[in-house]
């Protein structure tokens, strides 16, 4: 069987890779604030002459994320570019060459985290209050509760036969209170369930991993590095890449380790075993 190997840093495996594919919430940061090492590994990375290309499920564009990450301490010069989600169903909204965004038509209800409806903002679509007077279900955020409280709206969506677009395919995340609470993919995935239509964009598809790897054409030797092994994890494996599973993110309440805690060999293979996915290195943080 395929076992992961354990790093206390990834100092000793930087060597061997010239591309650091870092996932955002979970890996460098909970939302508000750096995690401890995070911004100094990606000092030494850079120091020693690395890519880093930052890669999120993240809903908004990807000038977003360089805003929040300058103010959490990210400076612009300690990676290569941002990669996220609502970016790449940005761009493919705004071209229209798609056939399924072709055919969703200009009014959407949204859903969305704390009301942030940025993402329409450069579109030719219309925001609507009432299901009734919408084409398609633009899911961009959650309240955060539990995915179910979507359950009414969902299904009279579905017998409507409306399309969603689901900008962040992510299924849970730890609060910056360090509660795990629903995101959009657990929305989206209920949705399917109730017999919707939904594209997806981003981890652990194919697309934001080649848009990822084009934004360093020079690079040949690309690790990835995230807290989720359905998104992350899965992703690299899916791409043929080696990858890194942070263990403090949102699987520390399945490996039942506490914060900045190791989990033990055994803990790691069956989480990953449940997933279906073996890491190729396995670190408590990420740090130099």
């Amino acid at each position: 069987m395929t076992t992961t190997r354990f790093l206390d840093g990834i100092r000793s495996i930087a060597g061997d890779y010239d591309l650091f594919l870092l996932d955002q919430w979970g890996v460098l940061h909970n939302g508000e604030t750096l995690h401890d090492g995070a911004r100094a590994a990606m000092q030494a990375l850079r120091d020693a002459g690395k890519h880093i290309v930052l890669i999120s499920n993240s809903s908004k564009r990807s000038d977003a994320s360089v805003t929040n990450l300058e103010k959490m301490g990210i400076e612009r010069s300690l990676y290569d570019t941002v990669i996220t989600s609502g970016e790449i169903a940005w761009q493919a909204m705004k071209s229209g060459d798609d056939p399924y965004y072709a055919g969703l038509g200009r009014r959407c209800l949204m859903s969305t985290w704390g009301g942030d409806n940025s993402f329409l903002e450069g579109q030719d679509v219309e925001e609507v209050d009432s299901l009734n007077d919408a084409e398609f279900v633009l899911l961009s955020g959650t309240s955060g509760a539990d995915a179910s409280i979507y359950d009414e709206m969902l299904q009279a969506a579905a017998a409507r036969n409306l399309p969603m677009l689901c900008l962040n395919r992510d299924m849970v995340s730890v609060d910056p209170q360090g509660r795990l609470v629903d995101c959009s993919g657990k929305v989206a995935q209920r949705y399917e369930s109730f017999g919707g239509k939904v594209r997806y964009h981003g981890k652990p598809g194919r697309d934001i991993y080649e848009a990822c790897l084009a934004a360093a054409p020079s690079a040949v030797r690309p690790i990835a590095v995230g807290d989720s092994l359905h998104h992350d994890i899965a992703g690299a494996a899916g791409m043929g890449i080696d990858s890194i599973f942070v263990t403090a993110g949102i699987h520390r309440f399945e490996l039942d380790v506490a914060d900045g805690g190791c989990p033990d060999a055994e803990a790691v293979a069956r989480v990953a075993g449940e997933y279906g996915v073996t890491p190729t290195f396995t670190m408590p943080s990420f740090v130099w």
